[in-house]
């Protein structure tokens, strides 16, 4: 393997994304941390702090201003923990869930379009290797 080659192709991918994700589905002005914290929160349905910033693998002074952010847009709203009131979930609002939709719909419709684009066993092998590599960069000893 060429390693220099490699990290050179995983830089491009990681441009490519970040500004695919920027055209797709960000709607507006919010950051893709912004984004990625309501996806986050809509598959969890509701989530703790601690909980979000190990998840997306954020400092609790970049989640906390993200979270400050969003619940001043109204994508977002802190609940108290009944058992414990210093416990603060964050849900989405009917706004947030809005816009989670959007973000899912447009990258939906984006994936489709490339998918239809290659063949099935083409976008087999890039599934089995984007599994490969979230699995190898997920490990933490890495």
């Amino acid at each position: 393997m060429n390693t220099k080659h490699f990290r050179e192709r995983l830089r491009q991918l990681e441009r490519i994304m970040a500004l695919k994700n920027k055209e797709l589905g960000c709607c507006g002005d919010l950051s893709l941390n912004q984004c990625h914290l309501l996806l986050t929160i809509a598959e969890l349905r509701e989530a703790g702090v601690v909980q979000l910033a190990e998840r997306l693998g954020l400092d609790k002074s970049t989640l906390s201003r993200s979270t400050g952010t969003l619940v001043n847009k109204g994508f977002i709203k802190r609940c108290s923990n009944t058992r414990d009131g210093r416990v603060v979930h964050l849900i989405l609002t009917s706004e947030g869930r809005k816009t989670v939709s959007l973000i899912n719909r447009n990258a939906d419709k984006y994936y489709e379009s490339l998918a239809d684009k290659i063949s099935l066993v083409e976008l087999n092998k890039v599934e089995q290797s984007l599994n490969c590599l979230v699995d190898f960069f997920s490990q933490e000893d890495v």
